[in-house]
């Protein structure tokens, strides 16, 4: 009797060298902050392909976010009527103005960071207060009113106006840990002045495993904490804060406070910012 082997083939998951090099430009993102910048200054309108994330746009200033703005609409050739405008993007080779009326190529990525970038520029008109009291804003917030395999992003603020970030730990490609400083806030935004950062340099790329969040991870990096100077505001709208019934999934009678910070919804999880939770 012949016996016929049948050799199935190996797949070993690794990355190329082009994927290995654009995972480690995207895990340098955020310590950079950077893609609205580029934007506006360098006529970058590849960055218009992504939707901006609160931190992209909480460095903005008003003038920078109404830039911002228009460029999604420069993109696609809009002959702007105001003359600043004109000539703002007229510095950009890329930029001809054709057509009156864009409104058919604005695409759903465009409309979200159209979205966003009006909520951060309310902030900067500070035009209705909201109804907070620093008191009020005193504990720990969490990203999601329930906590998985671990803990997502996390804000500590603390009675001495003093305030901590820290990333989703299942997100093992983030290179920024956790930033810090002092907090306020102003009629209708959250200011958030950061004077440390925390941040992952050098490791290695690898492909995410097990509860992972992220395509790839980062391993052997080293962590450090690197003081910002001067410090770098943030200016985030803020909405009241409110009571969520979460009978249906923390059980009955359970209920939350919930606040929303620039696009992000965060949950009230302990009144004491001192806790150790993680």
């Amino acid at each position: 009797m012949r016996i016929i082997l049948l050799l199935l083939p190996l797949f070993l998951f690794s990355f190329t060298e082009e994927e290995i090099e654009e995972f480690q430009e995207q895990s340098y993102e955020q310590l950079n902050n950077n893609r609205a910048i580029k934007a506006i200054y360098n006529g970058a309108i590849e960055e218009l392909e992504r939707v901006f994330s609160n931190d992209n746009l909480a460095i903005l200033n008003a003038h920078e976010l109404k830039l911002l703005r228009n460029m999604i609409f420069a993109q696609h050739m809009y002959a702007f009527k105001s003359k600043e405008l004109q000539e703002w993007f007229s510095k950009f080779d890329w930029y001809e103005p054709l057509d009156n009326d864009v409104t058919d190529n604005i695409t759903l990525i465009d409309s979200m960071n159209i979205e966003w970038i009006k909520l951060f520029e309310s902030a900067h008109k500070k035009t209705q207060a909201v109804d907070i009291d620093d008191d009020q804003l005193i504990g720990i917030w969490h990203v999601s009113p329930i906590v998985a395999a671990g803990y997502g992003e996390l804000i500590y603020f603390y009675p001495d106006h003093t305030f901590k970030i820290t990333a989703n730990q299942m997100d093992w490609g983030n290179r920024l840990s956790s930033i810090s400083g002092t907090w306020s806030i102003e009629v209708n935004a959250l200011v958030l002045e950061v004077t440390e950062k925390c941040i992952l340099t050098g490791g290695e790329i690898v492909e995410g495993y097990a509860s992972c969040a992220s395509d790839f991870a980062i391993e052997g990096g080293t962590s450090e904490i690197v003081t910002v100077s001067p410090s770098e505001t943030r200016i985030y709208p803020i909405s009241e804060i409110v009571t969520d019934d979460l009978g249906g999934a923390l059980g009955q009678g359970a209920s939350m406070q919930r606040i929303m910070i620039g696009t992000t919804h965060f949950w009230l999880f302990c009144n004491d910012p001192y806790l150790d939770i993680q």
